[in-house]
Parts: structure tokens; sequence; C-alpha cells
């Protein structure tokens, strides 16, 4: 899905949270939330984006009870930071950013400028959290793209060669005319040899069981 397409949704369910707070329909907001909420946990049992659904069911218990003075006015900050650590940083400040236009249709005192103020602080923290799970998620695929390229050396290419060394020096061991000292530096090479192809052996099975751990 777009950035485009993501945005438009999270701010569609924002926006309609805010419209049905202001309609008549005060008497039906719990039968409302409630149908809301069990959509949440379907979208949640099949790993579906779940967050349009949140964020629609947070904004409609805000904006219903009052916007910058409700009580639970906390729940905004949770939806922010919520969307930090599942959208990108430009989505999720675009998304703050219509959080704020909509809870400031709400104000009706100077008093209410308090929490709105401390939105505004929260906003860039969201962002940069954004930011930095990104900058993680990053890192973490490039660690991913390195390991596998390693492993795909070590489980090819460098055995390989070192099986074709084992196999040169087994070809010199059966041949006639080595002296003793000669013989026993070919005995070293091949054992050594072994050696690194079992310790290969033991790194991609490390390799393999942290990659499943994680």
């Amino acid at each position: 899905m777009s950035l485009v397409a993501i945005f438009s949704l999270l701010s569609a369910t924002s926006i309609s949270a805010y419209l049905i707070s202001l309609l008549p329909l005060t008497y039906f907001l719990p039968q409302l939330i409630a149908l809301t909420a069990i959509l949440f946990f379907l979208f949640y049992k099949y790993h579906l984006p779940y967050i349009y659904i949140l964020n629609f069911i947070v904004n409609l218990i805000v904006f219903s009870s009052g916007g910058v003075h409700s009580t639970y006015f906390f729940l905004i900050y949770f939806i922010l930071f919520a969307s930090a650590f599942q959208l990108l940083p430009l989505t999720s400040l675009s998304f703050a950013i219509v959080e704020l236009i909509l809870l400031a249709q709400t104000l009706n005192s100077q008093n209410s400028l308090i929490p709105l103020a401390s939105l505004l602080f929260i906003t860039p923290i969201s962002y940069l959290l954004s930011l930095q799970r990104l900058s993680q998620q990053k890192a973490e695929d490039t660690l991913a793209i390195d390991e596998t390229d390693f492993l795909f050396w070590l489980n090819l290419k460098f055995k390989k060669n070192m099986v074709t060394i084992i196999d040169s020096v087994s070809l010199l061991l059966s041949s006639p005319g080595l002296n003793h000292s000669q013989k026993a530096e070919l005995h070293k090479i091949k054992s050594q040899s072994l050696a690194l192809i079992k310790s290969s052996q033991n790194i991609t099975q490390e390799i393999d069981q942290n990659s499943d751990e994680t």
C-alpha cells in the first residue's frame, strides 16, 4: 500500500470519528465503539492492518468525550506512538499534524492550550522514533543480506576450494618419491583443511540457530 493511501486511510478514520462526535448519536456511541472493537480484534487475529480501526476507536472516544477537554486525551499519545512504530516517518508526522488540526477544533478556552501544546511536543518525538525504527530496520536488512552472502560464500566457494585442496593433497600423498618431512607437511595441510571445513559447518549452524531465535 502506498504512503498516500496509508495517510488517507488514517486521516479518514480520524475525520470520521470527529464528524460522528458532532452528530446527535451520543446514545449509540457505546454500541458503535463496541462494534468497532470487535472488528479490531478480528483484524488483530488475522494479522491485518488494524491501526486504522484502533485509530478510529481512540479518536471516537476522545472526540465524543470533549476532544482536548476529554479525560481520555492521553490515548492520542498512544496512537501517535503506535503510528511511529508502524509507519514511515513522513507518514507518521503528517498523521500527527492532522490530529493536531482536528483537536484544535475542540478548543474553547486558553486552558485547553496546555494539552494541545503537550501534543506539539509529542509529535516530533514520535517522528524521531519513527526515523530511528526505520534506520534500525534498514540496518537489520543490510545485516541479513550480508549474512546470506557470507553463508553463500562459506557453503559454496570456501568448502569447494577446501575440498579441492584436500583432494590435491591426497593425490600428492599417494605419489612415490616423497620423503618423511614432505609427507608430514602434507598430512598437516590436510588435517588443517578438514578442521577448517568442520569449523565452517559449526559457524553455519550457529548462524542458523541465531536466525531462528531472532
